[in-house]
């Protein structure tokens, strides 16, 4: 059965994204839980250049995904 966040009544909480990644964390936080997915992959991408990719490298993925 498919169930919403809505659904289950969490969309006031917030959503925390944390990464372990060698010897630390990296985290983005959100003061809710009922994101698009638009909003869900710009936390992404903040992990990612948390990770240590620069800019160029995230355009050159998404310029060779187009």
């Amino acid at each position: 059965m498919h169930r919403t966040l809505k659904q289950l009544d969490m969309h006031n909480e917030p959503l925390k994204i944390t990464l372990k990644f060698y010897n630390k964390e990296i985290s983005t936080q959100v003061d809710h839980s009922d994101l698009g997915i638009d909003e869900l992959h710009e936390l992404w991408l903040e992990i990612v250049r948390g990770m240590g990719f620069a800019e160029s490298t995230i355009y050159d993925f998404y310029d060779e995904l187009s």
